[in-house]
Order: C-alpha cells, then structure tokens, then sequence
C-alpha cells in the first residue's frame, strides 16, 4: 500500500509492506483439504447433504441428488426440511442443539 506524503522537501511515498507466505500456505492447505473432502463426499455410495445450523442445505454429493430427485443448484440453499419426512428433520434439529455428554478422556495405565 502507498501513501502520498507532502513535506518541505516534496511529495513523499510511504509504503507497508507484509509477509503473506504464511496465509497464502494456510489458503493453499484449507484449499486442498475441501477438495479432498468434496472427493470423498462424491465418491460415497449414499446420499449425503450437508446443512448448517439454520438447518439450510449448503453441499450434497451427487448420490443425494439422484435419491431426491432433484440438480443440486435447486436444493443449495433450502431447508433441509423441504427432503427430508416431516417429523425426521426436526428431530435431527433438535438433536443438534440438545447438550452433548461429555467425552472421557483416556487415562494411561499406572505403571
């Protein structure tokens, strides 16, 4: 980024400068990680759709489209409840915001 500076002596540019290796390797990283993730998604023998907690479709494999019947640039985006019986999606919402018990974490044997 340059900023233009005038003084005494003129117009004066300064400059900031980042080192951005580090998020460009984490960009690069998260980037093949998805497409490793997509591929298995695609590559699954079941259907498989992804929603968030607004309980709104965001991906699902090829699979899922062929089981509902429906391309998948129809379904991003609605409710999962528009696929899935009624009463299933509400339980599968609920079920996602009960608490969760607790893990136990694994104690090593005394020696």
């Amino acid at each position: 980024m340059l900023s233009p500076l005038e003084s005494d002596e003129g117009i004066l540019v300064t400059a900031a400068i980042r080192d951005i290796t580090v998020r460009k390797g984490a960009e690069k990283h998260l980037e093949q990680m998805e497409g490793r993730y997509r591929g298995l998604m695609e590559a699954a023998p079941d259907g498989m759709v992804v929603a968030n907690q607004a309980g709104k479709i965001m991906l699902l494999n090829a699979q899922a489209e062929k089981q509902f019947g429906y391309p998948r640039d129809e379904l991003i985006g609605k409710k999962v409840k528009s696929i899935i019986p009624e009463g299933f999606a509400e339980r599968l919402i609920a079920d996602e915001t009960a608490p969760r018990p607790r893990r136990w974490r694994s104690r090593s044997a005394p020696d």
